[in-house]
């Protein structure tokens, strides 16, 4: 039954479309900055860590540029917590304060300016960017370990991946991660498995040449992850990792299965994890976190169309199923 304005009495006012839409359109920008957000910190953080002299000022031009790159990534992820709500009071500027519409409300800072949060979070993202492919450029002049190299590389390609998609946002789209493309099986499975040292198995219905739909860039990511993943629980078990890889076609989609000889989980852990819950299984002065690098990567999975699950874990190993939409 509709009732009339004067039954509700004369306060009554009927809800303001532009309000509710404006409200909508900040948590759905809330939700893809902080999934971004978590994706910068868990690839760029520690190796930022790493490169930077910890109590002591850069020696060179790496640790300059590194510490430059560092200052805009603390300034993306404290500006996706303040989204939230934040315990200290962010080290911004006056005018990007005012920029933001930084308040305090129950013992914690947020920002409530969507506007101003673009405009502060576009600038930290460009100079982001900025910052790591100078590093790059700088590395390959440099004398450095292979370790050191390697690390500059990884930040460098989910440096740009990130920022990239930051921008997207900032700049005023909401489709991050779903620029989703037709590409082959055997693409997908190249893209997946780039870097994992593996063996490959298939079965008779496996053919590379059938269209999926996915993110290049969002397959490389969840292929690296499940990898450190797999090497990390190795390495707890005290043994070198083995990956087999397994491929294929499932109620139409493909299915690519990573098999690992690490310690496994619990039933307990699984059923968290495929359940969507966030778990850590990281011992104590171990980096990295099992459960948000794994949930992550099954919100990317499942923006794309498809899915990740744990099929199987115990004491010989754990197998992780990435399952990718066929084109029709």
């Amino acid at each position: 039954m509709v009732t009339s304005r004067r039954s509700q009495g004369r306060n009554f006012q009927f809800p303001d479309a532009g309000l509710i839409e404006k409200t909508a359109n900040f948590e759905r920008f809330k939700e893809l900055y902080c999934l971004l957000g978590r994706g910068v910190a868990h690839e760029c953080g520690d190796t930022l860590n790493c490169l930077i002299p910890f109590g002591r000022a850069p020696k060179d031009k790496i640790q300059k540029l590194a510490l430059s790159a560092a200052e805009s990534y603390v300034g993306l992820t404290c500006l996706s917590r303040l989204l939230s709500g934040f315990e200290a009071k962010p080290g911004f500027s006056r005018s990007d304060l005012a920029l933001i519409g930084l308040k305090r409300s129950g013992g914690l800072y947020r920002a409530k300016n969507l506007d101003g949060i673009k405009t502060v979070g576009l600038r930290l993202a460009s100079s982001f960017s900025e910052s790591i492919d100078a590093l790059d450029a700088a590395s390959k002049h440099a004398s450095m370990s292979d370790d050191g190299a390697i690390k500059i590389s990884k930040l460098v390609t989910f440096g740009n991946l990130f920022s990239a998609e930051l921008k997207r946002l900032f700049s005023g789209s909401m489709d991050v991660f779903e620029e989703r493309i037709p590409m082959s099986a055997s693409k997908a499975l190249e893209k997946f498995s780039d870097p994992i040292p593996f063996k490959f198995r298939k079965t008779d219905d496996y053919d590379g040449t059938k269209m999926v739909i996915a993110h290049p860039a969002v397959i490389f990511l969840i292929g690296k992850n499940l990898y450190s993943n797999a090497e990390r629980s190795a390495q707890e078990k005290g043994i070198k990792p083995e990956i087999i890889i397994q491929v294929s076609v499932e109620n139409s989609k493909l299915a690519i299965r990573l098999t690992d000889n690490g310690n496994g989980m619990t039933p307990e852990v699984i059923a968290k994890l495929n359940a969507g819950e966030q778990v850590t299984t990281k011992k104590p002065g171990k980096s990295g976190e099992h459960g948000i690098g794994f949930q992550y990567c099954r919100e990317l999975a499942q923006k794309m169309g498809g899915n990740l699950h744990i099929e199987r874990s115990d004491g010989t190993g754990t197998t992780v199923v990435l399952e990718l939409k066929l084109a029709a």
